[in-house]
């Protein structure tokens, strides 16, 4: 991503910061990150999920992967 960056944006810059699992869904631990403030899912004002699920059924299924096995 950093590559990427480089080409939309010269002389961009950051540092890559390892984060615990734990501190992406919680607001009181992000913020012991500069800069890092995240909304836990129980922080909105409505449940997101149906919304989201609505939104997925608009897009079919992708294809199962095809058995590679079969015919070796």
């Amino acid at each position: 991503m950093k590559r990427r960056a480089d080409q939309w944006s010269p002389g961009w810059d950051a540092t890559l910061v390892e984060l615990p699992e734990d501190v992406l869904v919680s607001h009181e631990k992000s913020r012991a990150y500069g800069g890092l403030s995240l909304t836990e899912p129980r922080q909105f004002l409505f449940d997101a999920t149906p919304r989201a699920q609505v939104y997925l059924d608009r897009f079919p299924a992708p294809p199962a992967p095809a058995d590679r096995s079969i015919g070796r």
